[in-house]
């Protein structure tokens, strides 16, 4: 897997220290500031160059900057680097220290990182408030006290002469009612308790007589039914069970052929020109399978034994009844089958009179083309569409197209001669299939033996031509390009067929429904879909003697609803064949090796709030892996949390607390090559994302992908 290259410092602020030696000692205006320095792996990064910007934030972090001062420093052996904040700075951009008033309003301290080293500062490592130590800057103004001398039950004295509060001693005869300054006046106050309340509720008057309890103590009370006659419908809620009286019943077909709709019309009731119905009288019969397994190609690798099959997506069933998922309610079921119909033509209604149908197969076709009529005469009058006519086919064998064929060094003509090549000639022709051609590496001039379609070609610096043929100019041989599958709002890309050196070339939609080509002749014509639809493309290159296709598989996919493809290596789409919960998940294939993203819709979030974000990954494919990252509408937060390669499902967590300030987010899924085990591709499979805020609901939208 690619490591991410930039890095970043993490710093641990160390503990902050002061201290105050007399009364009106001069406070230091510097603060100790010790970290370390760790790159995007968490090692320490030793001996190395770094700068950072520190900020004095006032009231809020998004408050104003009442002092900054720009560093360049170099961390030790052990990546770790300390210094005075206020003290020797590089550079102070903003304020001084002696001007910060540290005794009104909270302090933050925010850390931004340049990994140039060229003090632009485009990374913010956080924000972190002062929590009590700096405030000791606030100590200047504050009177001294003198403890020198105290002992245990001394009180602070303060003395005019000296300024200060110092150890003194009070006895009861010189704290007195008499000498206490601002006592509150009690001579209104009533000092008889005889007419105070007791406190007892029996000495209450005026008392609420107060509810005993009883049913039958209420007043308007509800009159209750004793029986359901008793209620009055008027809403006609009840239903009597009588199935005339439903409302909206159903029309039931009657059973009558009368009633029948879409019966077939004009129906051919003459026999005369009948097929016979004998397999025996067709004609151009075609070669059918004799019927055995071991004629048939391609046979599958059947396991003797179930056992040797595996079954991870749960597709085997144990054949019981009680095993089935979404069985249907059969309690309202018909089970007469009484009334049922019978299948028996017999049994219908409104049959059809056959009587006056054709029964006589005597005077129909036999199928002999002497027995046709208006048989044309003339070449002229036939129509060459399928190159018959130009094409030299008469009783003389040799006179006809020929197979050229390669055996050791023979060069053999078919119904003509054998020649021996030499051996340099030999080594330069070599037997493929159609699909290996696409994997060689041709020089100029050089021979192949094609055995698909048992031809000699010869690569010409653009294209294979074919030699073997008596027809020229022979067809390039066509190559439609690479099957694609594309995630594409539009749902349009350009084909990438070969260009016909010899022919013309022309496109055709073989399946698929929506699609459309803007030029059919074009190789790189452009082509348009529909979403989650599959088709298939034939490129087509013909001469006067042959054609030649190829063919290619286009599928435009879509991501589930409430989900972005950001990057254009990536393909996403709906699938219920592997799933965490629910019944779809999403299936991610990726083919490139730069960052692919996905992202999902915007949602709210509560600054401070704890939230919980969770992931089920199956990652089956040990070329890829995906990354959690959670895009606030501050920052963003890359999370050092990857899926491993298990052939199983496994939950990603994740567990924080909403940044101060942030009021939304995304879900954002970042999707890596793992480079040893690259080849291409890499396919997971994501279910269940989820974003929950105080033990809450799921807040990322369709975050089970099952819209």
């Amino acid at each position: 897997m690619r490591k991410f290259l930039q890095k970043s410092v993490l710093l641990l602020l160390a503990i902050f220290s002061f201290g105050l030696a007399s009364l009106f000692a001069q406070v230091p205006q510097a603060i100790n500031f010790q970290a370390i320095a760790r790159d995007g792996d968490s090692n320490p990064m030793v001996n190395t160059n770094i700068q950072i910007r520190l900020s004095v934030v006032d009231e809020t972090p998004e408050g104003t900057v009442v002092y900054q001062e720009l560093r360049a420093l170099q961390t030790n052996a052990y990546g770790s680097f300390s210094f005075q904040i206020g003290v020797g700075a590089n550079f102070v951009t903003i304020g001084t220290m002696e001007e910060i008033e540290w005794e009104n309003g909270s302090k933050f301290l925010k850390i931004d990182y340049d990994p140039t080293n060229t003090f632009t500062f485009n990374l913010t490592l956080g924000t972190i408030e002062f929590v009590s130590v700096p405030y000791a800057f606030a100590a200047e103004t504050v009177v001294f006290i003198d403890a020198t001398g105290a002992e245990n039950g001394d009180v602070l004295v303060y003395n005019e002469v000296t300024g200060k509060f110092e150890p003194g001693t009070v006895t009861a005869g010189s704290v007195t009612w008499e000498n206490v300054q601002n006592k509150p006046d009690f001579s209104n106050y009533d000092t008889d308790v005889s007419d105070d309340f007791s406190g007892d509720y029996e000495d209450l008057t005026n008392k609420p007589t107060l509810f005993d309890g009883q049913y039958s103590s209420l007043n308007g009370t509800p009159t209750i039914p004793a029986d359901v006659a008793d209620l009055s419908d008027n809403s006609n809620l009840l239903f009597d069970g009588d199935y005339n009286n439903l409302t909206n019943q159903p029309t039931l077909f009657n059973g009558s052929y009368s009633s029948l709709t879409d019966v077939p019309v004009n129906l051919d009731t003459d026999v005369t020109d009948d097929f016979s119905g004998d397999y025996d009288d067709l004609v151009n019969k075609p070669t059918l399978f004799d019927g055995q397994y071991s004629n048939l190609n391609g046979t599958p690798n059947i396991p003797a034994d179930l056992d040797e099959l595996t079954d991870n997506a749960n597709l085997l069933f144990d054949g019981d009844y009680n095993s089935l998922t979404n069985t249907p309610d059969l309690s309202n079921y018909d089970n007469n089958v009484a009334d049922d119909f019978s299948g028996s033509f017999n049994d219908l209604t409104d049959k059809p009179d056959f009587s006056e149908w054709d029964q006589d197969n005597s005077d129909d076709f036999d199928g002999q083309y002497a027995s046709l009529t208006g048989v044309p005469t003339n070449v002229s009058s036939l129509t060459n569409d399928m190159g018959y006519i130009s094409s030299e086919n008469d009783a003389d064998p040799n006179n006809e197209i020929q197979t050229l064929s390669v055996a050791g060094n023979n060069l053999s003509i078919s119904n003509g001669n054998t020649i021996l090549l030499p051996i340099s000639q030999v080594a330069l022709i070599q037997t493929v299939t159609r699909a290996e051609l696409d994997l060689l590496s041709p020089q100029v001039g050089e021979l192949a033996y094609n055995s698909t379609d048992e031809v000699v070609l010869m690569w010409n610096g653009i294209n294979w031509i074919i030699l073997s043929d008596d027809c020229f100019p022979q067809p390039t041989i066509a190559n439609a390009g690479l099957d694609q599958t594309v995630n594409d709002t539009g749902y349009n890309i350009i084909l990438s067929a070969n260009s016909p050196i010899e022919g013309d070339g022309s496109w055709s939609i073989l399946s698929g429904s929506g699609g459309t080509l803007d030029d059919i002749n074009n190789p790189n014509s452009g082509f348009t879909g529909v979403a989650d639809e599959e088709y298939y493309l034939k490129w087509t290159i013909s001469t006067a003697c042959k054609v030649s296709v190829d063919t290619v598989i286009i599928s435009f996919v879509s991501p589930p609803s409430g989900w972005t493809v950001l990057t254009e290596g990536i393909t996403s789409n709906q699938t219920n064949e592997m799933v965490s919960e629910g019944a779809k998940a999403m299936s991610v294939t990726f083919k490139s090796t730069t960052n692919q993203d996905i992202i999902s819709d915007e949602f709210n979030v509560t600054a401070g709030a704890n939230f919980s974000y969770t992931l089920d990954v199956y990652d089956f494919d040990s070329a890829g892996r995906v990354r959690m990252i959670i895009e606030w509408d501050t920052f963003t937060d890359y999370l050092d949390i990857y899926s491993q390669d298990i052939d199983a499902w496994q939950a990603l967590t994740y567990a924080g607390i909403v940044p101060s300030g942030a009021t939304t987010a995304h879900i954002k899924l970042r999707f890596y090559d793992d480079s040893p085990n690259w080849d291409g591709d890499a396919t997971l499979v994501i279910d269940n994302a989820s974003y929950s805020e105080n033990g809450g609901s799921n807040l990322i939208p369709n975050g089970g992908f099952e819209d």
